[in-house]
């Protein structure tokens, strides 16, 4: 995914991570359908990728959807 540019400032957001104090990767669930992974219990969560805007702060997270 290519940096996205902030809604407010219209400057590139920059690459961050967003943690819940190491318990781990955040996931978004998803409702992928079928597949060995979903047999698998494995398609149903997607990882977040995390940007924030250098100039105001602001954090936007977009879940990896590639198959």
């Amino acid at each position: 995914m290519t940096d996205p540019r902030c809604p407010t400032c219209a400057v590139e957001m920059e690459p961050t991570t967003v943690t819940t104090d190491g318990a781990g990767t955040l996931y978004v669930k998803t409702k992928r359908d079928g597949g060995i992974l979903k047999r698998l219990g494995l398609g149903d969560y997607a990882t977040l990728d995390s940007f924030c805007c250098p100039e105001c702060g602001l954090v936007r997270q977009y879940a990896d959807l590639d198959d």
